[in-house]
C-alpha cells in the first residue's frame, strides 16, 4: 500500500478527524445530489447539464441564486416555492440531495470504517457509481429510460478505476471479480477454477496480494461483458417466449456498468436481489387489491349494466349518451383553461432562450396527416406536432420541462423527442381550430356499435381485479446493486446459510 494511504488511515484513527471526514463526505454528497437533480431533469430532454450553468425556474426561467440553491435546506427555507414567481418545486429535489448524501456517507463508513488499518480510495469510485444509479432510478421513474451516456461512459470509467486500483489500491477492489488470477495460476480442478473466476480476488482461492496490476482492469472488462450478455440473453429469451419486449435495452446497459464495477458473480446476486425488490414493490399492491375485494362481500349490481346476467339495452344507450356528452364537455374544458399570464409572448421568448430552445409561432402550422397522436390527446396535452418522422418527433409545448408531459409523449410516439416553445394562447388557438372538430367527430362516431363491443364494454364494468401497470425495473436493479455493494459479505453469508444450513 502507498505510504500516503497509510498516513490517511492513521489520521482517521483520531475520532474528531474521522467525524469531520464523515461530515465532509455527507455535505459533498448532498452537493453532488443537487447536480444529479440537474441531470435527472435535463438529460432525458436532450439538454446540456452545464448550459446554462445555473439552475433556473421551470416556470419563469429565472436563474436561481446561490443562497436559494443550498442542498436540502433551501427547499424548506423557501417552502418548496420559487422566490421569483412562486412556482411550486417538488420535494423530490431535497429527497435526491439527502439520499445522495446518505449514500455517500454509508459507502464511506463501509469501505473506510473507524479504526481501519488502511484507507480505500476505491470508495470514491463506488460513490460515483452510486450517483449514476440515483440518476438511473429517477429518470426511469419519469421517462421509463436511462440516458445511454450514463452506463456507457460509466463502464469506461469503471474499467479505468480498476486499472488505477491495480497500481495503488489492490486491497480495495473487494467488489471486483473475474477470471484473473485464477486462469493465470490454473489452481485446482475445473470446479474450483470456475468458482474462483466468479468469486474473484476477495475469495478464499485468491487474495488481493496475488493480483497483478493489469488483472483488475481485465476483470472489470470481463464483468461488463458478462453483465450485458446476461440481461441481453434474458431479453432475447423473454421476447421469444412472450412475443413482446421482456427487457429494455437500458437494463442491459445498466448491467454493463454494474458488471464493470462489481464483477460477474455480483451481477448474478444483483439480478436475484432486483427480482425480489421488483416482485415486492409490484406484487404488494396487487395482493392488497385482491384482499380488499375479497373482504368486500357485496357487489353493487345496480352499478353495472349487467343485471342478473341480462343486457339492459335502454340503460346502456342512456349511459352511452351521458358518456358522450361528458367526453365532449371534457374536450371543451381542455381549452377553457385561461392562458398563463406569466407566459406571454415576451416572457415565453425569454423562457425559450434560457432553455436554449426555439420559440415558434404556430400560425400556418397544419395538423399532421399520419395520425400519430389522436386529436383528443393533443387537446389534453396541449402539444402541437411540428414535424414527425420515422425516428423522431418535434412538438411545440408551453413548458418542455414538464416531465409527465414528456414521458407521455415519448410513450405515445415511441420516437426521440425534440421541443420548441410556444405561448399558451397560441397553443390553445391551434388546438381549437385543428383538434377540436376532429376530436368531436371521433367522440360522436356513427352511433352504431357492434354487439360484441357492447358486451365487452359491459364486461369491463364488472368489479374485477385489474392488473396494475408494470413497474420500471431499473430502480429495482439500482437498489439491488446498492444492497450488494454495501452489504456484500452479509448477503453472501446469508445465502450460504440459506442454501447450506449450518455452514
Amino acid at each position: 500500500m502507498p505510504e500516503f494511504l497509510q498516513s490517511i488511515a492513521e489520521q482517521l484513527a483520531i475520532p474528531r478527524i474521522y467525524a469531520v471526514f464523515c461530515l465532509v463526505v455527507f455535505v459533498n454528497g448532498a452537493l453532488i445530489g443537487s447536480f444529479l437533480n440537474v441531470c435527472i431533469y435535463r438529460m432525458p430532454l436532450g439538454m446540456s447539464v452545464n448550459r446554462p450553468r445555473r439552475s433556473f425556474c421551470f416556470r419563469c426561467g429565472t436563474p436561481i441564486k446561490w443562497y436559494d440553491n443550498i442542498p436540502v435546506l433551501s427547499w424548506f427555507f423557501l417552502g418548496g416555492r420559487d422566490r421569483a414567481c412562486g412556482a411550486k418545486f417538488s420535494p423530490r429535489y431535497a429527497l435526491v440531495e439527502l439520499l445522495t448524501g446518505l449514500l455517500f456517507l454509508w459507502i464511506f463508513l463501509v469501505f473506510n470504517p473507524y479504526g481501519a488499518e488502511r484507507f480505500s480510495l476505491m470508495a470514491f469510485w463506488y460513490m460515483a457509481f452510486a450517483a449514476m444509479l440515483v440518476v438511473g432510478i429517477f429518470t426511469d421513474f419519469d421517462h421509463w429510460i436511462i440516458p445511454t451516456s450514463i452506463p456507457r461512459w460509466g463502464t469506461a470509467a469503471g474499467i479505468l478505476a480498476a486499472l488505477v486500483a491495480g497500481f495503488i489500491d489492490r486491497p480495495g477492489i473487494v467488489a471486483l471479480c473475474g477470471p484473473f488470477p485464477q486462469v493465470r495460476e490454473g489452481w485446482g480442478d475445473w470446479f474450483n477454477v470456475t468458482v474462483g473466476v466468479l468469486a474473484g480476488p476477495s475469495s478464499q482461492y485468491a487474495r488481493a496480494a496475488n493480483v497483478l496490476w493489469w488483472e483488475p482492469a481485465v476483470n472489470s472488462a470481463f464483468g461488463a461483458a458478462f453483465g450485458y450478455t446476461l440481461l441481453k440473453s434474458i431479453s432475447v429469451v423473454g421476447k421469444f417466449i412472450f412475443r413482446r419486449e421482456a427487457m429494455g435495452l437500458g437494463d442491459a446497459d445498466l448491467f454493463m456498468l454494474i458488471g464493470a464495477t462489481m464483477g460477474a458473480q455480483n451481477c448474478l446476486l444483483i439480478l436475484f436481489a432486483a427480482s425480489i425488490v421488483g416482485s415486492t414493490l409490484g406484487g404488494a399492491p396487487i395482493v392488497a387489491g385482491w384482499i380488499g375485494r375479497l373482504l368486500r362481500r357485496e357487489v353493487p349490481v345496480d352499478a353495472s349494466p349487467l343485471k342478473a346476467g341480462a343486457w339492459d339495452e335502454e340503460a346502456h344507450l342512456r349511459r352511452e349518451r351521458e358518456e358522450t356528452n361528458a367526453a365532449l364537455a371534457r374536450l371543451h374544458a381542455y381549452l377553457d383553461v385561461p392562458p398563463d399570464e406569466s407566459h406571454d409572448e415576451e416572457r415565453t421568448r425569454q423562457f425559450a432562450e434560457s432553455l436554449q430552445m426555439e420559440f415558434t409561432d404556430l400560425a400556418g402550422v397544419t395538423a399532421p396527416e399520419d395520425g400519430t397522436i389522436a386529436p383528443d390527446i393533443l387537446l389534453r396535452l396541449r402539444a402541437v406536432p411540428l414535424k414527425i418522422t420515422a425516428k423522431s418527433a418535434k412538438f411545440a409545448v408551453g413548458n418542455p420541462l414538464n416531465t409527465a408531459l414528456v414521458a407521455e409523449l415519448r410513450e405515445i410516439t415511441g420516437r426521440n423527442l425534440q421541443f420548441a416553445v410556444a405561448t399558451d394562447a397560441s397553443i390553445a388557438d391551434w388546438c381549437r381550430s385543428h383538434c377540436l372538430p376532429r376530436a368531436e367527430e371521433q367522440v360522436r362516431g356513427d352511433g352504431v356499435r357492434p354487439l360484441w363491443r357492447r358486451y365487452a364494454e359491459a364486461a369491463r364494468e364488472v368489479p374485477m381485479p385489474r392488473q396494475l401497470h408494470h413497474l420500471p425495473f431499473i430502480p429495482s436493479i439500482a437498489v439491488g446493486a446498492l444492497i450488494i455493494l454495501i452489504a456484500h459479505e452479509r448477503v453472501v453469508k446469508f445465502l450460504g446459510w440459506l442454501i447450506v444450513p449450518g455452514l
